[in-house]
């Protein structure tokens, strides 16, 4: 996705209603031809993106993960991948000052507890919250409890260990990881894998974010 598709793409997600070409234009100073192909790529990569000649572009609520979606009210960085070794592995990879937030709509190497196999089929969700934060180890077991608890209600399900569940069938899963200096956490990453389809699949993640950031500032 080049730099003015993202643009457009981002300007849709915020917008409520249909925004102008003219001023999708303007905003980015090019063209309305080029916004016109821009929109056109982006449909073609699967947006449903409504056009209408004399309202200009609307994008409908879709299942389709990308970072524009994704509304934080905290600095975070976001990315998105078709296919991940694991996201708890990227957030490593990538943490650095901020928060950082990966999704991936398949992981290969999915991670569970104990260096287990985390089943990740492509109908899934998947995605790691990485958090900078210093903490005393003693505090570890607070928060775990306090995350599984907002992750399970999010979802509407009830909680085996690090299991979600519903109706007796495991849905999904949640792993809690720490980075350690002596008896200090230094950061935390909590991933989650959820195999349901989500109604509003993007507003439904943003919120569990923001509820799981907001539990760890207090």
């Amino acid at each position: 996705m080049n730099k003015l598709e993202s643009n457009v793409l981002s300007a849709l997600s915020r917008a409520e209603t249909f925004l102008s070409g003219e001023m999708l234009a303007m905003e980015n100073n090019v063209s309305r031809a080029a916004v016109w192909k821009a929109v056109r790529s982006l449909k073609e990569k699967g947006y449903p993106i409504e056009s209408e000649k004399k309202r200009g572009y609307f994008l409908h609520p879709t299942e389709k993960l990308y970072a524009e979606g994704i509304c934080l009210s905290f600095p975070c960085d976001v990315f998105v991948f078709e296919s991940l070794d694991s996201t708890s592995s990227e957030a490593k990879r990538r943490l650095r000052k901020k928060p950082i937030l990966i999704l991936a709509e398949m992981q290969t190497q999915g991670k569970g507890r104990r260096n287990s196999v985390f089943p990740s089929p492509p109908s899934g969700t998947y995605f790691t919250l990485g958090v900078p934060l210093r903490f005393p180890l003693t505090r570890f077991p607070a928060y775990k409890e306090m995350l599984l608890s907002l992750i399970a209600e999010h979802f509407s399900c009830e909680r085996e260990e690090h299991s979600l569940v519903k109706e007796g069938n495991k849905v999904g899963g949640v792993l809690l990881e720490s980075e350690v200096e002596y008896d200090e956490c230094t950061a935390l990453f909590i991933g989650v894998g959820y195999y349901p389809p989500l109604a509003n699949k993007l507003s439904s993640l943003s919120a569990l974010c923001e509820n799981l950031y907001a539990a760890l500032k207090k």
